[in-house]
């Protein structure tokens, strides 16, 4: 005898877990916040796979938005995500540290974030996405911001970090896998705010508008001692009036290097600089300031910054914009004004998940 099912038990036998990689993979390419990917991979380990594989596709990368991460409460004991598009909070929590008021977050690069515990000078690289060891770094005084030029868990064995220390003094340190001290940039006068790690050279801008870098390929991976290293000095000279530490590098889709800062005070007007290097030198050749940022869209913080594809979000971002972290501000290029959406009290940080 025949059996038949209702439309309701049909949809209870698909096999949910084990669907192929083409429907699965148009489910992913309709997910255009960063936390649904996070979640889409945590379905369970067919799924993950796929979003893994997509995730690994150069042309995928720039069609990802980033996360805007808070810390839930006074502390940065757990941490929530909002979507800048939807302007709601999710309500999932990520746990970051124990009841500890002394830690707060430094850094967030490649998935990564960095917890600085002030009374102890320590830096914790955790992952708050993956059940994977944290990472604990020497000690190192007054940490403003850290960077990585590589997932440690993609690439375990070679990874850099990159510490802007010393308070208001900026100062550069990094250190590499493996290693027990810091290795310290001779600059005088440093005042650093930002750095990048740019086509296998360092690059750090100060609020000056002077930008050093140094080839990290060079460095001696097996040494151990204390040691101090110069820089070369790609720029030199402060360009017009600029004001304060709103200042930011980073690359543009096209595999290009750009400046962002601040020219104006009372307005808040940010110039965009697309900076042209010489490949042998390495010193600067020109500075171009933009009047548009063609498909780029780009998202500045106190982590690192970064660049999505305006076009695949045309009903989401709006052209010629720049999304700031810090109270969630959104700056148009061509008109030089700003809108404000003061959300919370503490400054965020954009984190871009590697699955």
């Amino acid at each position: 005898m025949k059996q038949y099912y209702s439309r309701s038990e049909k949809r209870m036998k698909c096999d949910w877990a084990n669907l192929e990689a083409l429907p699965l993979s148009l489910i992913l390419d309709k997910l255009k916040e960063h936390v649904e990917h996070v979640w889409f991979s945590a379905v369970c380990k067919n799924w993950q796979s796929i979003a893994k594989l997509n995730h690994q596709n150069h042309e995928f990368k720039p069609n990802t938005l980033p996360m805007l991460m808070l810390p839930s409460n006074s502390v940065w004991k757990q941490a929530n995500t909002f979507s800048f598009i939807e302007m709601k909070q999710y309500p999932f929590r990520y746990q970051l540290c124990h009841n500890n008021p002394t830690v707060s977050v430094c850094g967030s690069s490649h998935g990564w974030l960095a917890l600085l515990d002030v009374s102890k000078s320590v830096i914790t690289l955790m992952n708050p996405f993956k059940d994977t060891p944290r990472i604990i770094l020497p000690p190192l005084n007054s940490v403003n911001k850290v960077t990585l030029s590589a997932d440690p868990i993609a690439n375990p064995d070679d990874y850099l970090v990159v510490a802007i220390y010393d308070g208001g003094g900026g100062n550069l340190a990094f250190i590499r896998r493996g290693q027990t001290v810091w290795t310290y940039v001779d600059t005088s006068k440093s005042s650093f705010i930002d750095v990048i790690f740019y086509k296998g050279m360092l690059f750090a801008l100060n609020i000056r508008d002077k930008i050093v870098s140094f080839d990290i390929h060079r460095l001696n991976d097996s040494y151990d001692k204390v040691r101090t290293i110069t820089p070369n000095v790609v720029l030199e000279e402060k360009i017009g009036k600029c004001y304060g530490g709103d200042k930011y590098l980073v690359k543009s889709l096209k595999e290009e290097l750009w400046m962002v800062r601040r020219c104006n005070r009372r307005l808040s007007r940010f110039h965009v600089c697309k900076l042209k290097l010489n490949v042998k030198s390495g010193k600067l050749e020109q500075m171009v300031k933009l009047t548009s940022l063609e498909d780029d869209i780009l998202f500045l913080g106190a982590g690192d910054s970064v660049s999505t594809s305006r076009s695949y979000f045309s009903n989401s971002l709006l052209r010629d914009s720049i999304y700031f972290a810090d109270g969630f501000k959104i700056y148009h290029v061509k008109t030089e004004t700003a809108k404000h959406h003061c959300l919370y009290q503490k400054s965020p940080f954009w984190v871009m998940p590697h699955l």
